[in-house]
């Protein structure tokens, strides 16, 4: 189920059962062995930093996602096998994540702190996107941060950068600079699942494949400067991946970490 349209949207919002809302079948993470290929549920996997993380299909958009992702080492790594779906938003979000992700509470990694954004130190993120896909296929590479006012409840504020694609409509929104790299900058108000939220997103003006340490407090910092992050909000949820509206097999996700 795609909650809203344009370039950056169908990002995941939070449910009742599973903050990977779109995905379909049971949720629970099974271990990983030898080659696993999935297009529904999880796959747990494990990695540095945090250290325990799910694979992710998240195949949405009323069913138009139907992405197989591959995974043959039980590490923070994936492969897009095929993927025929397209629409004019995202139909699914291939992704590592790692967090808490019910509106009921719970269901968390085990090594993720549930942190205010004022006690947050020096987060960081890796992640080495790579692989081919056809040259009319229409993807970006993202990851994307979820804060909510407590455990239980609607998350209010996603914070998301793109920093790699090919294809896309044109940038939107304010050029900005932080930290010395410039970044398309927009808001959106959301809604679905019952819970409404407003997006902050993030587009590096010139993409890389790979980001290395990246010190995610610098966007967290300002959209609460800029936007509306209260200093109490809960960080409650991380996932990095690609956004694909068509095509998108032969992408592929490693070394995927991330440090609170």
């Amino acid at each position: 189920m795609s909650f809203c349209k344009g370039e950056g949207s169908g990002s995941h919002p939070f449910t009742g059962v599973n903050l990977a809302a779109h995905v379909q079948g049971d949720p629970t993470p099974r271990p990983a062995t030898a080659q696993t290929c999935i297009s529904t549920g999880d796959l747990a996997v494990t990695g540095g930093g945090v250290g325990n993380y799910k694979l992710n299909p998240d195949n949405f958009s009323s069913g138009d996602g139907n992405a197989v992702v591959c995974n043959s080492d039980g590490l923070t790594d994936y492969s897009i096998q095929s993927q025929t779906g397209s629409g004019t938003s995202p139909v699914a979000y291939p992704n590592i994540d790692a967090g808490c992700n019910s509106t009921a509470g719970g269901n968390c990694s085990t090594g993720w702190t549930e942190q205010e954004y004022s006690a947050i130190g020096d987060p960081v993120v890796y992640a080495a996107g790579g692989g081919s896909t056809g040259g009319t296929d229409e993807w970006d590479s993202l990851f994307d941060e979820w804060f909510a006012p407590a455990t239980t409840g609607c998350p209010t504020v996603e914070i998301g950068m793109i920093f790699n694609g090919a294809n896309l409509a044109a940038a939107s929104g304010t050029l900005v600079t932080i930290s010395g790299k410039n970044y398309y900058y927009k808001t959106e108000a959301r809604t679905g699942s019952g819970c409404s939220w407003t997006y902050y997103l993030f587009r590096r003006q010139t993409f890389i494949s790979s980001i290395t340490n990246f010190d995610m407090k610098v966007l967290f910092t300002y959209v609460h400067d800029n936007g509306s992050l209260p200093a109490t909000d809960l960080w409650r949820y991380e996932g990095v991946g690609n956004e694909l509206w068509s095509g998108g097999a032969g992408l592929t996700m490693s070394g995927v970490s991330f440090a609170q």
